[in-house]
């Protein structure tokens, strides 16, 4: 079951969080099953893109966001939260996310 997803700026692809622990990445253009990503120990709760669609942000239930190239679908890192993560977002070289205990967090993103 697909608990989140977020929509590429060019509508060109999707990526989706879901009850299996996994991300799909969606090929809208193709209409193409999604290629699907592991790492996650618990649901999927938010996924958020970067402004250039390249990569993308998830939170979980396992109290962690990951933060994964959409290219060679892998992850790149993981940060920890306090408590399962229930929102996500990504602007510029930040990350935001809440988690379950009412806390905000932030993490700097540079490559």
């Amino acid at each position: 079951m697909v608990e989140s997803v977020a929509l590429a700026a060019d509508c060109k692809h999707a990526v989706s969080g879901s009850h299996d622990r996994t991300l799909g990445v969606w090929d809208l253009e193709r209409n193409q099953s999604p290629r699907i990503l592991e790492g996650h120990s618990a649901i999927v709760t938010a996924v958020a893109l970067a402004t250039d669609g390249q990569r993308a942000v998830s939170g979980s239930k396992d109290q962690t966001l990951r933060v994964w190239d959409l290219e060679r679908g892998h992850c790149l890192a993981t940060f920890t939260c306090d408590a399962p993560v229930w929102c996500c977002a990504w602007a510029g070289s930040v990350i935001a996310a809440g988690d379950s205990a009412g806390r905000f967090h932030l993490f700097a993103w540079e490559e």
